[in-house]
């Protein structure tokens, strides 16, 4: 489906919207992926498929959050039949609006345990709080590590928030 997005795998649109959008963990050089501008979908696709899963998967589930972001969004992805075609509920503003209960992992947002927040707002706090240069989130901090790492996975396992 990544290259789908914008009607080709050569489009490029993806990368430049998550380079923009989430600088520390695509649009810069020295992250595992590189600085996705201008990437096309096609090298996009291959660079997700093989990320290494050393166990600390924040950095894929992060990803995975921006993808559905961008798929299910029609105003970018121009992919709304075949997002909709792999169980994507596409809609105009897409799922970055929808809100998730960060439930007892709040500190990683700085906010009480049991606030909801924007889909959004969790990917950009995220991207805040990853250092592209020595690749940690939060510092190294694995208890905010671990609380952001479950947000993102019951974000990306909950699929069509409401």
């Amino acid at each position: 489906m990544i290259d789908s997005f914008n009607g080709a795998s050569k489009a490029t649109a993806l990368g430049n919207w998550l380079a923009l959008n989430f600088s520390n963990l695509f649009g810069n050089a020295s992250d595992p992926v590189g600085n996705l501008a201008g990437k096309t979908n096609a090298q996009i696709a291959a660079l997700y498929a093989n990320l290494p899963n050393n166990g600390d998967t924040n950095y894929i589930q992060a990803f995975a959050v921006a993808l559905g972001i961008y798929a299910d969004t029609s105003s970018l992805s121009g992919t709304s039949r075949l997002a909709a075609e792999y169980g994507f509920k596409v809609t105009i503003a897409g799922f970055a609006t929808a809100t998730y209960n960060v439930g007892n992992n709040g500190a990683a947002f700085g906010v009480p345990n049991g606030t909801s927040l924007s889909v959004w707002t969790i990917l950009t706090t995220v991207n805040t709080n990853y250092n592209p240069a020595t690749r940690l989130f939060y510092g190294g901090s694995s208890t905010l590590s671990s609380d952001a790492n479950n947000v993102l996975i019951g974000i990306n396992q909950t699929g069509g928030i409401s």
